[in-house]
């Protein structure tokens, strides 16, 4: 049959269906971009199942009605868990040799099908063997369901017991000779720069005045435009109030104030480092903000090059690569960390103050771990290990209620 329009009424059905189609999966997908991180979108219940991985019994959870473990706590039953903060992933692979050191699971009071936590929506991707499995945030954790873990080994249900085993394949591991064990690892990957004319009293990038020679006190101060540098090296600026700004890249952030030489600085929004000096107060003129070109490193982690013949500044800004593998040892009193043998500063931040944790003076050949010693205070230690670079926070890693480890006399 045709309608007035001359089409078949049949394909007029299939159009309208498509068109119904294609609005609900449109629907769907803007629903899903217009979920805010930190949104609970799930619960966690209590599970009466015992879950072991390796032959070691493993903390779980339910979630969507399936048995799931934290991710992060794999690394202690023979996996590698590498955590990208620019990338925002995890990545799970199996790492035979690693030595097993299981957690201690105790017996929970709970009923089951109790709600125990919530799932928080997140940016975080989780991928095993490449390919992206279903993952949800936990009290800051990443879980996954233990049916994702069947590319790297054997999952078995025992129905009677009410226990789920899984071993992982013997052929798959993922041992770096140089780098096993580490706690984390960074690679350079490129590097962004910018020319700078002195010209006189003006500060010229690309025919561009980005800056002037502050002369005042009989001194000479290259003072250069933050707008010019956050645009240049992608570094996103917003004015925090009428006195101060916060610049942001990577989840490193630094905020300064009109005419105050002080500098907090933080990562993904935690506040790690506050009254820091510059050399020379930054000038607010023209709604900018110009800050001394020697201050640059400090802030944005830019190298900076005077050159006397040409009259020219040259900045510099390394891109890194940082994974973190999560490997530590608890040595009595004291957390064991291996880290990359090329220089970064490391401090360890608590309660008290902060402290930078101590290498060991043994040398080591090229491309070979150093070894770093952090000393646990008491039974219930909690700090957060800060990574820098060039004078930017690459990292921040969390250990919460860190007790020494005394081995029993016999």
């Amino acid at each position: 049959m045709f309608n007035k329009s001359g089409i078949p009424s049949n394909a007029i059905t299939r159009i309208i269906l498509s068109l119904l189609i294609f609005t609900t999966m449109l629907s769907t997908y803007v629903f899903a971009e217009d979920i805010k991180i930190g949104t609970i979108i799930n619960k966690v219940l209590s599970t009466d199942i015992k879950t072991y991985v390796n032959g070691y019994q493993i903390p779980s959870m339910n979630i969507d009605g399936s048995t799931a473990v934290v991710v992060e706590n794999l690394r202690k039953y023979g996996f590698d868990v590498v955590w990208n903060p620019q990338k925002r992933t995890l990545t799970i692979t199996t790492h035979i040799d690693k030595e097993i050191t299981p957690i201690s699971v105790g017996h929970d009071n709970n009923e089951i099908g109790n709600k125990i936590a919530d799932v928080i929506h997140t940016d975080i991707k989780t991928y095993i063997n490449g390919k992206e499995v279903p993952s949800f945030n936990i009290n800051g954790y990443t879980a996954i369901q233990m049916k994702s873990l069947s590319d790297l080994g054997t999952i078995t249900w025992n129905k009677e017991l009410r226990e789920v085993h899984f071993v992982s394949n013997d052929t798959s591991t993922n041992v770096d000779a140089n780098n096993q064990n580490l706690l984390f690892n960074i690679e350079y990957v490129s590097e962004e720069e910018m020319l700078i004319k002195i010209m006189d009293d003006k500060i010229i990038n690309n025919k561009e005045e980005i800056g002037f020679i502050d002369r005042s006190n009989n001194g000479y101060k290259v003072m250069i435009s933050s707008k010019a540098i956050a645009e240049r090296f992608k570094y996103d600026m917003s004015k925090k109030d009428s006195n101060g700004y916060i610049f942001e890249r990577n989840g490193y952030s630094f905020e300064i104030s009109n005419n105050n030489n002080s500098i907090k600085k933080y990562y993904y929004g935690k506040l790690i480092d506050s009254g820091i000096g510059m050399q020379y107060n930054p000038i607010s003129k023209n709604n900018d903000l110009y800050i001394y070109d020697c201050d640059l490193p400090r802030l944005f982690g830019l190298t900076n090059y005077y050159d006397k013949e040409t009259n020219t500044i040259t900045l510099k800004y390394k891109n890194y690569s940082i994974e973190d593998h999560g490997n530590y040892k608890i040595e009595g009193e004291k957390i064991l960390i291996k880290v990359p043998h090329y220089f970064v500063r490391i401090d360890v931040v608590d309660d008290s103050g902060r402290y930078q944790a101590n290498y060991t003076s043994d040398s080591v050949a090229a491309n070979e771990p150093r070894k770093a010693y952090i000393d646990i205070k008491n039974q219930d230690y909690t700090f957060d290990l800060v990574i820098y670079k060039d004078n930017r926070i690459l990292l921040l890693k969390e250990f919460n209620n860190i007790k020494p480890y005394n081995k029993p006399c016999h």
